[in-house]
């Protein structure tokens, strides 16, 4: 048998001891979807996945906690599923197509699958598209963002100034001599 032969057979019967999933897990890359581990109340998994990459690349992990160390995406769930009116809520949603479409239109893929660079190029492009724009997805989720980590345990701790068992309450003090904002 002649080594082009053997090779062909080799790759011939290991092609056939592979199962569906794996011929579909090459095919596609191996990249696995991102699984939560928690189970959304408004947002389906997709979307959740979604809003942490979103909320990390507003408030990124550096040398301190990002959104995704404050589970963020969760407090967003929480706000959309017992704040948001239907209508509401459909807006939010139709307005999270406009990361994926931005994504699709620069990059050929999924926001969730673009580099830290590229998803800073999408949210670039969906800031300027917000713009002179009464309804937009940015405000909301930006604030969200903002409200759900500096509301968390870690936003509270790490971003104010903590003091478990404070003192007295003073009701007016000028900030200089504070130097910063308390939470209890």
């Amino acid at each position: 048998m002649k080594r082009r032969e053997a090779i062909k057979y080799t790759s011939l019967f290991a092609g056939a001891a592979l199962s569906a999933g794996t011929i579909s897990a090459i095919v596609t890359g191996c990249k696995a979807d991102p699984a939560l581990d928690w189970s959304p109340k408004a947002l389906a998994a997709d979307q959740a996945v979604l809003i942490s990459e979103i909320a990390e690349r507003i408030i990124p992990k550096t040398d301190t906690p990002g959104a995704k160390d404050a589970m963020v995406s969760r407090f967003v769930d929480s706000a959309i599923a017992t704040n948001f009116t239907s209508e509401e809520k459909s807006k939010f949603f139709d307005g999270l197509k406009l990361f994926q479409t931005i994504s699709q239109d620069k990059f050929s893929k999924s926001f969730t699958e673009l580099s830290p660079e590229n998803m800073d190029e999408v949210l670039t492009a969906v800031v300027a598209d917000a713009r002179g724009k009464e309804e937009h997805i940015w405000p909301a989720i930006k604030g969200l963002t903002m409200t759900g980590f500096f509301n968390s345990e870690i936003g509270m701790k790490e971003f104010h100034k903590y003091d478990p068992v404070p003192g007295k309450w003073v009701g007016c003090i000028d900030y200089s001599e504070v130097g910063a904002m308390w939470s209890l």
